[in-house]
């Protein structure tokens, strides 16, 4: 599978992308995150952190999903660590488009979970 999506039993989504995604692969990851959001809350909303030292390209309906979901108020908080610059420009891309401001970027994932779980 391209990506890794799972809990390790804290209120906290892992999420990484591995190489290169295509459509079918986005496809796929947003029916497997889909309940995640469904499921999330306005007491207990989603927080998302993101590996990207592995990711590569995303196609341009993958651009769309992370636009799509992203303007979903149930995704509260999305750390991402590692990423690398296409990665970045992806997420400026998304950030500016869907005007909220709850994406960050750090450099390790200790970093990335500290932010998460800071309260605002």
């Amino acid at each position: 599978m391209p990506y890794e999506l799972y809990r390790r039993g804290d209120r906290i989504l892992h999420l990484a992308f591995i190489g290169d995604q295509s459509d079918a692969d986005m496809e796929a990851f947003r029916d497997e995150f889909l309940p995640f959001v469904e499921a999330a809350t306005d007491d207990d909303p989603l927080l998302i952190v993101v590996d990207g030292t592995r990711s590569a390209k995303f196609s341009s309906d993958g651009r769309k999903v992370f636009l799509e979901l992203n303007k979903n108020l149930k995704i509260a908080k999305v750390a991402v660590w590692g990423a690398n610059r296409y990665a970045r420009v992806l997420v400026s891309f998304v950030i500016k488009a869907t005007g909220r401001n709850n994406i960050r970027f750090t450099e390790t994932e200790q970093e990335a979970l500290d932010w998460l779980e800071a309260e605002d």
